[in-house]
This record gives C-alpha cells, structure tokens and sequence, in this order.
C-alpha cells in the first residue's frame, strides 16, 4: 500500500524583504498589504503559493495539503482562493511568531493516518514534480529527507560594518545610497571552504511521528529549517542533490529571476 503523506505548505512569513522590493512587485490581488505578501504575487499567470501547491496536489501519495497563514491573512486567502480551496481540499491552519510554531500549529492538523509529513515554502515556487518524487522517495526509505544544493560560489565570513563609504555625503549616510553601493561596507575575516557546504532547500519530509517528537523535543533551541528539530535529537537526515533553479523568492530580484525559470522550463509550471 502506499504511503500516506501530508504537505504543510508554509506561507506565514511576513515578506518583509520582500516588501521592500519596489515597483518590480506586481499584487496579486489589489493594493493591500497581504495581496503584496511574496506567496500571492502573480507568477506568470498565478500567485506564487499555488505553482507549488499545484504540484503536491497532482501527486498521488499527498493525502492532505495544508495550507499555514499568517491568522491577518487567512479572510484574504478564503475570498480570494474559494476555487482552489475546494478544487485541491485545502485545510488552513494558523501561523505563529517563529516558524517552528507555524509547523506546530500545521502539524496538528495532520491526520494521525498519514505516514509522512512534508513541509514546503510557499515561496519555492520552481521545485519540480522530479524533485518532489526523489525526496519522497528518500524519506520513504530513511524517514527523513531534504532537498539541498551544494554551494557553489566562494564564501566569505565578514566582520560587522565599519564605515561609511568613500565621499558619502552625511545624508547619504543616514538615508541610505544606492543598494549596489551601500555606505556601509564589510570587512572579510575569512574565506570559508565550501567543501561540503550545502544549502538547504524545501521539500524537507519526514516520518510524521519522527518531526512530532523533535518539535516536542525543541526546548529552548533556536533552529533555522525544519530538519535541525531532526538533527538535534539525533536522526540522521538524508540531502537529495537539487540545484539552484529549487529558489525561494525573498526579493523582488528573485520574482524576476523565478519568471525567467519559468518561461524557459514550462514544465515546472503545469
């Protein structure tokens, strides 16, 4: 029999680098501050949420697909996604404050009859069918999987900012220059070997018993994705090799790069 697997879609961030992206952002839904959010932006013809969405929807084994928002958002999304909700049998559930109280709240709105839980950003909107498939299928065999790139360019560690830049005048020092040359500049401390550096992407699915009891095992810890609840109790935690097209859009620099990879690979938009 297959496995059952529950998809907690995350889409309660508050897009705040995103919002500051400028005229390049187009609303999805109208000039309100949750319309402008990064997951409800158009994407070449649909909000940014449901390119994935749309994806774990199609997938046989996804038994359940819940959607995680922030509770400002949730009027916006029933009114404005009412064919979606009832076409994919959306369930929605409340974000929190830091992102592990998102999964929490997601998680428990998870049947206990599914096997495994996959947790996406909405705000990945190029992850592929394949890739969705071969992380699957690698929590399905070891019960805890990510997707994640290697990194590919040279990395350097810098120290806090430390002075103005050359001529910068003293209000340009106090409003801010242009974002390619800011006036704060950083100091390299070092370069950092990127062997075996990886930069983790989402889908990140596991055992729905096995991220039950690492979030319950939280305590105190400050964790960053979803997979270091995992590690820190000790689990291993499989990478599935992706590739950088796998982007999540925090910027609006992003929204351009996402439409260009979906023009050139329509495939990833059906």
């Amino acid at each position: 029999m297959p496995h059952r697997f529950a998809v907690l879609l995350a889409a309660a961030g508050k897009s705040r680098r995103f919002a500051d992206g400028g005229p390049n952002v187009d609303n999805a839904g109208g000039n309100n501050d949750t319309a402008s959010k990064k997951p409800f932006v158009d994407l070449c013809g649909r909000p940014v949420w449901q390119h994935g969405a749309a994806l774990f929807a199609a997938e046989d084994r996804v038994r359940q697909l819940i959607v995680v928002l922030s509770p400002e958002d949730r009027a916006f999304f029933e009114r404005t996604y009412s064919r979606q909700i009832a076409q994919w049998s959306l369930e929605l559930a409340d974000g929190g404050a830091e992102r592990f109280e998102s999964i929490e709240n997601g998680l428990r709105r998870v049947r206990s009859d599914m096997d495994f839980v996959a947790i996406h950003d909405a705000a990945r909107p190029c992850v592929s069918a394949q890739q969705i498939d071969a992380v699957f299928r690698a929590a399905e065999q070891f019960d805890a999987a990510i997707l994640a790139a290697p990194l590919a360019g040279t990395i350097k560690r810098a120290v806090s900012p430390n002075a103005p830049a050359p001529g910068a005048t003293s209000a340009e020092t106090s409003t801010g220059a242009s974002p390619l040359y800011p006036t704060t500049l950083f100091d390299i401390a070092a370069t950092v070997p990127r062997d075996d550096l990886w930069e983790a992407q989402t889908p990140q699915v596991f055992r729905r018993e096995l991220i039950v009891d690492a979030l319950s095992r939280r305590g105190h810890t400050n964790v960053t994705d979803d997979a270091q609840l995992v590690e820190n109790i000790g689990h291993p935690v499989k990478i599935v090799p992706s590739d950088r097209t796998n982007l999540k859009i925090t910027t609006a620099s992003d929204l351009a790069l996402a439409r260009m990879l979906m023009v050139n690979r329509p495939e990833r938009n059906t």
